[in-house]
């Protein structure tokens, strides 16, 4: 299944537009193992749930143009150079 993690509206319209295969996925705000586990997840995850995803996609900004702390547009994100990186995270060891 794939799905979409993110508090914000623009962001799930920022995968959508660039994943046309996620274009019917469900958007959640919150996350959880039960959630994510083997699927296809874009979003933004901690690494610990991003580690249980069949395929993990984050959304990335160049160093220090990420938009914090506002609620942004599909324009402020792509000023910004927002981009998609597709990640594999395998959990190695507990310490």
């Amino acid at each position: 299944m794939k799905l979409i993690v993110t508090r914000h509206d623009a962001a799930a319209e920022f995968i959508r537009k660039r994943l046309p295969e996620f274009t019917d996925a469900p958007v959640y705000k919150e996350a959880s193992e039960d959630l994510v586990r083997d699927n296809e997840v874009a979003g933004n995850l901690p690494a610990n749930l991003a580690a249980l995803t069949a395929r993990y996609i984050a959304i990335e900004y160049p160093v220090g143009k990420a938009p914090r702390g506002q609620e942004y547009t599909l324009q402020d994100m792509e000023n910004a150079g927002a981009m998609l990186v597709e990640y594999k995270i395998q959990r190695v060891q507990d310490w």
